[in-house]
């Protein structure tokens, strides 16, 4: 039995009723086969005909006895090449009758040969057996196909004083299978681990590592009719890719479909900014989970760009993005959307400063600037936290005021005549509470009577 491209694979013997089998042959419908049949000098042949999925095929062949007589002798000549169309040099051409070896010719480096002395096969007055050919070489599949005159022929003649010539390609028994392995956004996959697996039984064969560009290669893959194999890859930090197919091929180097893996990280990607959009230089930025898991951190670089890789392992999952920068108060940015593992967001964030501004005017009977008074920040439970003295314009200021904790603060004045009165701000004589928000500045005028 012949496989159309392979040569021959597998050969049976009739039992006395003349029938024969062969078993697990690959339904491809990409794939043709013929079968031959000899004996003493009966021969059958079938056309090239497919194979149909768990269908047994019964195949007659009806052998017919060829003239035994031989013409005179002629010569046969031919070129062999490879899959590539490069010489063989050293392939063995066997030419045969009624599967009875006549003569048997090497190729030289051209991959030509020559076969001289050859019985002929037809005369003017009568056609007998033709010659089929066999061609081999080791790491090479062997074949009895070849071109004569333009066409595609099994079988050829020599008739007397005659040369035909034929043409035939051998093809590599291995090749090799390559491709490469990326990420969802594109990215190479290095050092990958890349599985070749035999389909459909999923045994892994051979596993190969990709390089730095991503690409693997299998080198040494056997071809054989209806052979396929599956293809897996593994990377940390990405999900498995299991499940292409592949057909090693008669093409000396096959190159695969690109293998894309999808991340299991979540890449943010922003900006950190202060009050003022000026960059947040060195600003730590952090991702969080669900009660508070810790995803993945990252650093602003010197114009506030971060790029932040986030495990994040189940899909649909809530993140919460802080940025934190010495003297500022963190910035937070919770999620709105559910993220997805292998996707890429763009967010960015803002911090202001740990600190606040507080300043104002202390005031006398008849809105007279009283200057000289003692001015006093107190901060909820810290006490006294600040002082400052009025000027003589009764202008008071305390900066970088920090806000940590509560944030609750007040005033107090302590005049060299009169009392604090309260607030001209808040129209009170009482002692007001004042929230001091990061990075603002909160004006207030006090009353002395």
């Amino acid at each position: 039995m012949e496989a159309k491209g392979y040569g021959w694979i597998a050969t049976a013997t009739s039992d006395k009723d003349g029938a024969f089998r062969f078993e697990n042959v690959s339904a491809d419908p990409a794939q043709q086969y013929r079968v031959f049949a000899a004996a003493s000098i009966e021969t059958a042949s079938t056309g090239w005909i497919t194979l149909a999925d768990g269908v047994t095929d019964q195949l007659v062949l009806q052998t017919v006895v060829r003239g035994t007589e031989f013409a005179a002798y002629g010569e046969m000549a031919g070129t062999v090449l490879s899959a590539a169309g490069a010489p063989v040099a050293g392939a063995k051409v066997e030419l045969l009758r009624r599967e009875r070896l006549e003569k048997t010719v090497m190729t030289d480096q051209y991959g030509r040969f020559l076969a001289t002395d050859l019985p002929g096969s037809k005369s003017p007055l009568r056609t007998m057996e033709p010659y089929t050919v066999r061609i081999s070489k080791a790491g090479y599949l062997s074949t009895s196909q070849f071109v004569t005159g333009g066409t595609e022929a099994l079988e050829v003649h020599v008739a007397t004083n005659t040369r035909p010539t034929i043409q035939a390609t051998l093809y590599a028994a291995r090749t090799e299978l390559r491709g490469r392995i990326t990420g969802n956004r594109g990215e190479a996959v290095a050092n990958a681990e890349v599985y070749l697996m035999s389909s459909p039984f999923s045994q892994v064969t051979e596993m190969v590592k990709t390089d730095a560009m991503g690409w693997y290669a299998f080198k040494n893959v056997p071809v054989l009719p209806g052979a396929k194999y599956v293809l897996q890859g593994k990377a940390a930090g990405y999900h498995t890719f299991a499940g292409l197919e592949v057909k090693p091929t008669l093409v000396e180097r096959q190159t695969l479909p690109t293998l894309r893996l999808t991340a299991r990280n979540v890449l943010f990607t922003g900006l950190v900014l202060g009050p003022d959009g000026q960059p947040a230089t060195g600003a730590s930025v952090q991702a969080w989970g669900p009660a508070g898991t810790a995803l993945g951190e990252a650093q602003a670089d010197a114009s506030g760009f971060y790029r932040l890789t986030a495990a994040v392992p189940t899909a649909g999952q809530g993140v919460t993005l802080t940025a934190g920068l010495k003297g500022f108060t963190p910035g937070a940015l919770e999620l709105a959307d559910k993220v997805e593992p292998g996707a890429t967001l763009g967010r960015d964030l803002v911090v202001v400063p740990a600190t606040a501004r507080l300043s104002g005017r202390v005031l006398g009977a008849g809105d007279t600037p009283l200057g000289g008074a003692k001015v006093e920040l107190l901060k909820e439970g810290y006490g006294v936290v600040a002082t400052d003295a009025t000027n003589l314009d009764g202008s008071y200021r305390f900066e970088d005021v920090s806000v940590a904790g509560s944030g609750w603060f007040w005033l107090r004045v302590r005049p060299a005549e009169g009392l604090f009165a309260g607030s001209l701000r808040h129209q009170t004589e009482l002692v007001p509470l004042l929230q001091l928000p990061p990075g603002q500045e909160i004006v207030t005028d006090l009353l002395v009577k």
